[in-house]
């Protein structure tokens, strides 16, 4: 029988694959201009990683990417024609 306690959780192991790993990973944060967009936007730049981010709130959006110098692109996830022109973008990358 699988002990979470002995084990960790799948997300604890995988936050520790992450910040582990000799490569610095590739990580799309979607919302990146909320409160929880911008703190893994922070916490995933000090580990080196290979930031991509996306929001609706352009303003804030570029600002936030000349801050990290990393690639940001509008989409709304709530619109199928936006995401689908994200994953276009993202995908000749």
């Amino acid at each position: 029988m699988f002990n979470a306690a002995r084990h960790g959780s799948y997300a604890d192991r995988s936050r520790a694959q992450i910040l582990t790993t000799s490569i610095n990973p590739r990580v799309l944060i979607t919302g990146a201009c909320g409160e929880v967009g911008q703190s893994c936007t922070e916490a995933f730049a000090v580990r080196g990683a290979d930031l991509i981010l996306c929001d609706k709130a352009m303003p804030a959006l570029i600002e936030m990417a000349e801050t990290y110098s990393v690639p940001c692109h509008f989409c709304d996830v709530a619109s199928e024609v936006s995401v689908a022109t994200f994953a276009a973008e993202i995908s000749r990358r």
